[in-house]
């Protein structure tokens, strides 16, 4: 209940929409506890308000509140503008129902009583407030319609992973609703680098490095770091840093001018036990961390992790005193289809990586002459996945038979299961090495080799999705079934001798 005098003081300052949503005395919303408390931004919020801009991307750790602040902004315009559409735009249907009943609906409700006099409802359904200044706010998981004011896209780099024909839409439908000179906002965390979101981010964080002045269109780039958190810290003096802790902090320091003190690097090593490779998606320490995730929907992200972070991606030069293989994935049919070629070498239990190739629609003589030649590499044997063996309709010749025309020794592969294969691939990363200058790139297009997501069960299928990174998934899987079968083949025959690379390690 507000005295008289309180009211005249808010009055007076009613003109200010900054002073109407730092003050603390006309929004309420629910805390962590669901208590009801007032609305008062943190340092990170009124970061964000003294530097809008209209399109705004923001890039975040959890649990710093933006959505809320965003919503409450949106509300707030809403109510002392007229004829303002604002859109809300969420993962599920049940999170936007959430938001509107927990945010905007409940800050609505619990504004002062002269104010909900002043401006009324003419509208009131489960997703829409629609007040008497023919202003409205809306929520939903998509949009597509009339010109808007305001639009917030909640969580939007989980929408392209999960959603993509839905990301799309969003994209080139609510965003383009937006009027030129109003506002834009789009804020996640990440995860993986593909889709709109991250395509959005690296171009915002590319002009805000160049200091560009932007332009209406162009989107501001914001990121939050959990180091940036006071509340971020455990004061525990029994618990002892790991040395993985400590290696993690040392790096951040060297590469990345990030200090931490003792205390948040408990918090850290405890959120790390508990969330695992998630713990860069949730809570990234920079920018390009955010986006080096262990998805659920990745079949081999948490491999290729691994990987990297026992430098098993470093330097693996061509080794002339050990045979080289390859496997390939083949093309199909038709135009535009892609083909991919690992080359490898095997030296005990080290299976090394030294090359790759993806290429549309090269010939068998396109392939000998312009890529297996060029590269001076010594073949030993190709493995062909089982449909070599399948007669074209123009020459009724087999692509195996295409090779082994050109003097190469040709293995063509048996037909395996589908989990059979996810199976023996991450049995065997663990001894793989990746040449970082040739093979770096395929590794990040693993990473996007992910399930399908199954829109009536809300999960994700054991299928495969049919996207860029099948090809390159195929023919690694042809490459570790090769290895298997040379393995089998050589495992009574004495070792070969090359010179060792630990040095490189």
């Amino acid at each position: 209940i507000l005295l008289m005098n309180e009211i005249e003081v808010i009055k007076k300052h009613l003109w200010d929409w900054k002073w109407r949503l730092t003050s603390g005395k006309l929004y309420f919303i629910k805390d962590k506890k669901w208590n009801k408390v007032p609305f008062i931004p943190n340092e990170y919020q009124i970061h964000l308000i003294n530097n809008l801009h209209y399109r705004n991307l923001i890039l975040k750790a959890r649990q710093l509140w933006f959505s809320t602040m965003i919503q409450i902004l949106m509300l707030d315009q809403a109510l002392f503008y007229p004829n303002i559409s604002c859109w809300v735009i969420a993962q599920w249907l049940k999170e936007a129902k959430a938001i509107f009943d927990n945010k905007i609906d409940f800050a609505y409700k619990n504004l002062p009583d002269w104010i909900k006099k002043e401006r009324t409802l003419i509208a009131d359904s489960s997703d829409t407030l629609t007040f008497n200044n023919w202003s409205s706010i809306y929520v939903s998981v998509s949009f597509r319609s009339w010109t808007l004011q305001y639009l917030h896209i909640s969580e939007y780099g989980k929408i392209c992973a999960k959603f993509p024909d839905r990301a799309r839409e969003i994209n080139t439908g609510a965003t383009e609703s937006v009027a030129q000179w109003w506002y834009v906002f789009i804020e996640s965390t990440a995860e993986w680098k593909q889709w709109d979101f991250y395509d959005k981010t690296i171009e915002a964080q590319k002009l805000k490095i160049t200091w560009k002045n932007l332009n209406p269109l162009e989107f501001k780039f914001f990121f939050f770091a959990w180091h940036e958190m006071d509340d971020y810290r455990i004061y525990d003096d029994e618990l002892v840093i790991t040395q993985e802790t400590i290696d993690y902090f040392n790096i951040l320091k060297e590469d990345h001018n990030i200090i931490c003190d003792e205390y948040q690097k408990k918090w850290w090593q405890v959120k790390k036990k508990d969330l695992k490779d998630d713990m860069f998606r949730e809570y990234p320490s920079y920018p390009e961390e955010a986006f080096k995730v262990s998805i659920e929907w990745s079949y081999y992200s948490k491999w290729i992790n691994e990987v990297f972070t026992t430098q098993r991606c470093c330097r693996v030069p061509y080794d002339k005193n050990l045979p080289l293989y390859t496997a390939w994935d083949l093309w199909g049919t038709w135009w535009g289809d892609n083909m991919d070629i690992w080359f490898f070498q095997i030296y005990w239990r080290e299976f090394r990586f030294i090359d790759w190739f993806t290429w549309i629609w090269y010939s068998i003589k396109d392939i000998h002459s312009e890529v297996l030649k060029e590269k001076w590499y010594k073949y030993e044997k190709i493995f062909l996945p089982h449909d070599a063996n399948v007669e074209s309709m123009n020459d009724h010749k087999t692509r195996a038979s295409q090779l082994q025309e050109l003097w190469y020794k040709v293995h063509v592969l048996e037909r395996t299961a589908i989990s059979d294969r996810h199976d023996n691939v991450r049995d065997n990363f663990k001894y793989c090495f990746f040449d970082k200058s040739k093979c770096e790139t395929p590794l990040d297009i693993l990473r996007m080799y992910k399930k399908k997501w199954n829109d009536s069960n809300w999960c994700w299928m054991e299928e495969s999705e049919k996207n860029v990174a099948r090809h390159t998934a195929d023919s690694f899987w042809y490459s570790i079934q090769a290895i298997t079968s040379i393995l089998m083949v050589n495992k009574e025959k004495p070792r070969i001798y090359a010179p060792s690379y630990d040095w490189i390690w």
